[in-house]
């Protein structure tokens, strides 16, 4: 089963619809429910484009937080053994903080590419469906945050050298 978030209607917040839908292809829509303006369309599917779509997505996302982990840790070390100025810890800050921002832009993109592809096989009769793209400006800020505390701590990392070169 494969959800698509998608919009109804041309920005009436409680659209009253009577809806006949049908699906072209290998796609049987399940069931269509209208929740204040946005809703969710539920069908089965066995096209294999979508699930690889979704497989990738998954996997992609999946090894994106493991680095992310795997950064944090690193930089944990590194603190722990009092070095928290350390280059590599600027350089890790940010890595972590552009896969924040690529991963906040990335993802809506991606869900609203298949959702369109979804909706435009999708026949409904005198209903718009369009799916709705939402960045997450909350994750793209706290990106931003990381490569401004990345530059801090370079220059950190700049001034501590330097004192460990003062005599």
């Amino acid at each position: 089963m494969y959800t698509v978030r998608n919009r109804i209607g041309s920005g009436s917040v409680r659209p009253v619809l009577s809806v006949r839908a049908e699906a072209s292809g290998s796609a049987s829509i399940e069931s269509l429910r209208i929740v204040e303006g946005r809703g969710e369309l539920r069908f089965l599917t066995t096209s294999w484009w979508l699930h690889f779509v979704s497989a990738v997505r998954m996997l992609v996302g999946t090894f994106a937080v493991l680095f992310v982990i795997y950064m944090l840790r690193k930089i944990n070390v590194t603190v722990m053994e009092g070095h928290p100025f350390a280059a590599t810890n600027v350089r890790r800050m940010r890595w972590i903080g552009l896969i924040l921002m690529i991963g906040a832009v990335a993802v809506p993109m991606t869900e609203y590419s298949v959702a369109r592809l979804v909706l435009d096989q999708v026949i409904t009769e005198g209903i718009v469906l369009s799916p709705p793209f939402d960045l997450d400006v909350g994750v793209i800020l706290v990106g931003l945050l990381l490569l401004v505390l990345a530059t801090v701590f370079e220059y950190g990392s700049r001034l501590e050298s330097d004192q460990s070169l003062t005599i």
